[in-house]
């Protein structure tokens, strides 16, 4: 027992333990009850979590991510909602005994903390070949102000995972860990990555093709075996999107937003909302996308870094020049962070709309372009724990205590604005079950009148409806496995569109089906009354359920 403990790998549990503290802290242990739903009935968190519910229902398709639940009869996709395809899949042969309540986005949001903590102990050991100094680069990366940032998009938060594809570039080349090794692992993250999120798959793309490139540079590979890889790193991600679907339906890419959700010029210190010692800087509303801000604490250490890298400039260049096309790269995906409109604190000072027009195709599905700021962050911060470690002239002790105190700015200044799931109540679900569970006895859909469907492209904005009718709606049709005509997905289709249209034809000319249990605002509930052979029952504040008599 005592050898097998002796071989447990200490520094990254360490790693995983600090990620796990910081997690905990913000979300508290209720977030990690797989039974608890009702913390995350708000914002976008209630898309991820009934995204899922609604794909356990679903019956198995093609594409693998296929919800016929969500905007029937049209449908959509897993990864439409963000609701972690990997995780779906893995978990939908077993919905028959899972718990009706299940919920897995606080659990995934703790191990990418966790595994946040243990890339970032791995990755500290190369930077400083210290284990307090690994420890010490991994509180860094767990307190990140731009993983922080996400938790609202629980999928955007396997950050760890960019950090990995980072160890791949300074692992030692030798004889236990051959280019082709490297290369299947790189391979692994692209696949692993492309069936969670497609913009972290692609940052995580670009890396691991910067890995290949170096490589052939530097002749450990071949040019022949350098396309070929490539070539491979692209068929598996688009392979990966064709079989969950995220690519090759009939889902419009235009989705706007192109331009408005991107990076500032000054995001690596402009900490939006995120910092209680920096108050609230001017920016424009879509910033949040692109937030870099490094942190006080790294910014702090950070005053060192040109100095430092000017009195090492042998060494520092020499670095530089061993991953020059990493920084290439990912430089390149800065420019797409900032997008076609170049702001500084919120104020324009370039606008490349008419000269990318060519490039819109390409551009516009890749509406939230600031995230692609993300490797930069990480980059610029590898290379500040770096230069402080290894070119600051202090001894050991206070360059310990140096970056101790640096930690410590940083965690005091960060924001946390998400609320614990314990202090969430539950009283987000307001229609009456004891009304309308009989009127959907017999029932296989759910459709609300008036529609409402919301997308970044297409879709049926009802305003007389709350804003949680979605939650609401969709939870009840999903306790009494119905498909429900609206919902809240990320893209749409011209079907979409045309559903929203005939819809309300059908109302007016009172085609009415028998499978059909209808949601009814109170200011629509005459369109339905007004035919005798429906009926209508107050089901709620806001809601009548209506039922062919």
């Amino acid at each position: 027992m005592r050898s097998f403990l002796a071989r447990i790998p200490r520094v990254p549990l360490l790693g995983a333990l600090l990620g796990l503290i910081w997690f905990l802290a913000r979300f508290g242990l209720p977030a990690l009850s797989f039974t608890n739903i009702d913390w995350l009935m708000e914002g976008d968190w209630n898309q991820h979590a009934l995204g899922f519910l609604h794909f356990r229902i679903s019956p198995w398709g093609f594409p693998l991510g296929k919800i016929s639940t969500i905007t029937a009869p049209v449908g959509t996709n897993i990864a439409f909602t963000d609701s972690n395809p990997w995780v779906s899949l893995l978990l939908k042969p077993f919905s028959g005994i899972l718990p009706t309540d299940f919920q897995f986005i606080g659990p995934w949001l703790c191990l990418s903390f966790m595994l946040q903590g243990v890339a970032g102990v791995w990755l500290g050991q190369r930077i400083t070949q210290s284990k307090i100094g690994a420890i010490l680069a991994a509180a860094f990366f767990v307190t990140s102000p731009v993983l922080d940032n996400r938790v609202g998009h629980p999928t955007l938060c396997a950050h760890y995972l960019l950090l990995f594809a980072f160890i791949l570039h300074v692992v030692p080349e030798d004889q236990s860990f051959l280019a082709r090794r490297r290369n299947l692992l790189g391979l692994g993250l692209v696949a692993l990555t492309a069936g969670i999120h497609p913009t972290l798959c692609l940052m995580i793309l670009a890396v691991i093709l910067a890995l290949v490139i170096q490589q052939v540079i530097t002749r450990r590979l071949t040019w022949l075996g350098g396309a070929l890889h490539t070539l491979t790193l692209l068929g598996v991600t688009l392979f990966v999107w064709r079989i969950l679907g995220i690519i090759g339906g009939n889902e419009l890419r235009e989705a706007g937003g192109l331009g408005y959700y991107n990076a500032d010029l000054a995001t690596l210190v402009h900490p939006l909302d995120g910092s209680r010692l920096i108050p609230r800087l001017p920016s424009h509303a879509g910033a949040y996308e692109g937030l870099g801000y490094l942190g006080l604490g790294a910014i702090a250490l950070g005053l060192f870094l040109p100095g430092l890298a000017l009195a090492h400039a042998q060494e520092s260049w020499a670095k530089v020049r061993a991953h020059l096309v990493l920084m290439v790269l990912c430089l390149l995906l800065a420019l797409l962070a900032f997008s076609i409109q170049w702001r500084v604190f919120g104020t324009e000072i370039l606008n490349l709309d008419t000269l990318t027009k060519p490039l819109r195709p390409i551009l516009d599905p890749l509406r939230s372009s600031g995230r692609f700021i993300w490797p930069v962050h990480y980059l610029l911060l590898v290379a500040i724990l770096f230069a402080s470690w290894r070119f600051m002239p202090l001894p050991r002790w206070a360059l310990v205590a140096l970056w101790v105190a640096c930690l410590a700015l940083q965690m005091g200044d960060a924001k946390r604005n998400a609320v614990p799931a314990k202090n969430h109540r539950a009283d987000w679900y307001h229609m009456q079950d004891e009304v309308l569970a009989p009127l959907a006895q017999g029932k296989t859909k759910l459709a609300l009148h008036p529609i409402m469907l919301w997308s970044n492209g297409p879709g049926c904005d009802a305003d007389e409806w709350p804003r949680n009718i979605f939650q609401q709606a969709l939870y009840f049709a999903y306790r009494h496995r119905l498909a429900m005509n609206g919902g809240y997905i990320a893209r749409s289709s011209k079907q979409h569109q045309q559903a929203c249209e005939d819809f309300p034809k059908t109302i007016a000319e009172g085609k009415f089906a028998k499978d059909t249990l209808y949601l009814v605002h109170p200011r629509r509930v005459a369109d339905i009354v007004r035919w005798p052979e429906m009926e209508c029952h107050p089901a709620g504040p806001d809601t009548f359920g209506c039922v062919l008599k």
